[in-house]
């Protein structure tokens, strides 16, 4: 994930679950659509989500760009990470900064270069502004996180000073307190040791689309996926019906959602484990 760059938990919906319009190309991108999408197949390096109306147009490619609500940016914010799900003190030209308010934010309107998520109560005064804070609940982080990504959904075990990872609980997760530079997303029972620092994996299985060779991406999938086996670097969450494979082949970093345990339940570090459902 790029500095400035927020990848949202994928339950936040809201929005229609369509049938994706992303071609077979998008590579190093986080390409989410929960509606409609004005995006042509070739945004490759953004991180483009739409829950409701965008006034987007088709060349956004380099920003992180979700709307849930009524937003003032028009069609050329291509390098920022702005996301509305409520009323926003920003102005239009916010390019820099990923600002996203679906409650009351104590930030100004001039945050422009931090990631600042509320969606509840915040501990964070109104100048954190490199640093990506997601409260959806309560969180243990102090006023002080500045450069890490911390999203709290629920209960976490992290410790409040967690600065330099990406940790995502939406439920309960076996990991330490000291799992700093990994992602490592939860949203029910996984499978995975408390160890797992360096891979991206999820252990909710559901039928994949991607084949054995998608090994340094982020990919979780639950729905239609257009994308081919070769996405190597990119971050791609779908949600939607999943189409049936007969075999599933896992490889370092690939996730699936379901209710099946794998056998490698304390080997998931940095290897490949195989394993042929």
């Amino acid at each position: 994930m790029e500095p400035g760059q927020t990848q949202l938990p994928p339950v936040m919906g809201g929005g229609e679950r369509q049938q994706l319009m992303e071609g077979p190309n998008c590579t190093n991108g986080t390409n989410v659509f929960m509606g409609q999408s004005p995006l042509g197949p070739n945004c490759t390096n953004g991180t483009d989500v739409f829950m409701g109306q965008s006034p987007l147009g088709p060349n956004c490619t380099n920003g992180t760009d979700v709307f849930m609500g009524q937003s003032p940016l028009g069609p050329n914010c291509t390098n920022g990470s702005d996301v509305f799900m409520g009323q926003s003190p920003l102005g239009p030209n916010c390019t820099n900064g990923t600002d996203v308010f679906m409650g009351q934010s104590p930030l100004g309107p001039n945050c422009t270069n931090g990631s600042d998520v509320f969606m509840g109560q915040s501990p964070l005064g109104p100048n954190c502004t490199n640093g990506t804070d997601v409260f959806m609940g309560q969180s243990p982080l102090g006023p002080n996180c500045t450069n890490g990504t911390d999203v709290f959904m629920g209960q976490s075990p992290l410790g409040p000073n967690c600065t330099n990872g990406t940790d995502v609980f939406m439920g309960q997760s076996p990991l330490g307190p000291n799992c700093t530079n990994g992602t490592d997303v939860f949203m029910g029972q996984s499978p995975l040791g408390p160890n797992c620092t360096n891979g991206t994996r999820r252990g909710l299985w559901v039928r994949s689309p991607l084949g054995p060779n998608c090994t340094n991406g982020t990919h979780m999938f639950m729905g239609q996926s257009p994308l081919g086996p070769n996405c190597t670097n990119g971050t791609d969450v779908f949600m939607g019906p999943a189409p049936p494979r007969p075999k599933l082949v896992l490889m370092d970093t690939e996730r699936f959602f379901g209710a099946k345990s794998p056998p490698w339940a304390q080997t998931c570090s940095n290897g490949y484990p195989k394993c042929f459902f």
